[in-house]
């Protein structure tokens, strides 16, 4: 994702899901806050790259920085609950 034009940052994650047990999320952090992405074209262009299962089922855009631990890695504990509401 971070190939695309428009993305700044990105992390993946593993999110709940009641059907599933866990799907695979996505947060991103645009480079122009006033682009307006749809989800959908996100996903279209991703089919092009990733096989369907591995394309992202729960996606947000994320407008502050991706919350990240001292050595610089993604904290993502702290993703999942700010971003999926997720306790």
């Amino acid at each position: 994702m971070l190939s695309l034009p428009f993305v700044k940052d990105a992390s993946v994650v593993g999110v709940a899901d009641s059907r599933w047990g866990e799907v695979v999320g996505c947060v991103l952090v645009l480079k122009d806050e006033d682009y307006k992405l749809e989800l959908k074209e996100l996903r279209d262009s991703l089919r092009n790259e990733l096989a369907n299962y591995k394309i992202p089922q729960k996606m947000k855009i994320y407008d502050t920085e991706i919350p990240r631990s001292a050595m610089m890695k993604v904290d993502k504990k702290s993703l999942i609950k700010q971003a999926f509401l997720v306790s």
